[in-house]
Order: structure tokens, then C-alpha cells, then sequence
């Protein structure tokens, strides 16, 4: 259904199905979250969330880079993101400047 909506937010529904997917398994004891969610063949779901396409995750990148630019209206120096995701957060401030 969300798909007729909004193909884009896609990604997020996709972690939210192999979470519920996995959850029984986690509930019962018989697998760990991490176990069910960052396995090699989840790769791609998670660079999809991560993804600024992903308008839902995306705004939390849009809000911090113009946080950043409010504060640096001129930027120099380097950018250093720290954190899991696939830099679409060092992305959505570079595409700002």
C-alpha cells in the first residue's frame, strides 16, 4: 500500500517488515536483534534507509545541515562525519555548500 503513496519512504517500511519479521525469533531467545537485522544479505536495505532519498530519514540530515550552515554561513575546513549509516549525512551538508 505505501508504495501507491510514496515509493520513496519505501526503505523504511522495509526494515520495519524484517524487524517484525524477526521479532518472535528475538522474543523467544532464539536469535538476537543484531542477528536478524545486520546480516551480509541487509546490506542493501539499510543503504537504502540511510539513503537521502529516503524522505523519512532524510529530514533528520536536511534539519542538521542547516543547523551547520546557520552557524558556519561560510565554510572552510573539513567534514568528518562519525556514525552507521553510508555518509548521507556528510552528503545532505556538502549538497548545502
Amino acid at each position: 500500500m505505501q508504495a501507491s503513496h510514496d515509493a520513496t519512504a519505501l526503505p523504511s517500511f522495509q526494515l520495519a517488515t524484517l524487524a517484525a519479521e524477526g521479532y518472535p525469533q528475538v522474543m523467544r531467545g532464539e536469535s538476537s536483534g543484531e542477528s536478524i537485522l545486520f546480516t551480509a544479505d541487509r546490506i542493501a536495505a539499510w543503504a537504502a534507509y540511510f539513503s537521502n532519498k529516503n524522505p523519512l530519514y532524510a529530514i533528520s540530515n536536511e534539519i542538521g545541515a542547516r543547523a551547520v550552515q546557520a552557524h558556519f554561513p561560510h565554510p572552510r575546513g573539513t567534514v568528518l562525519e562519525i556514525g552507521g549509516g553510508f555518509g548521507s549525512g556528510a552528503m545532505a551538508l556538502l549538497d548545502r555548500f
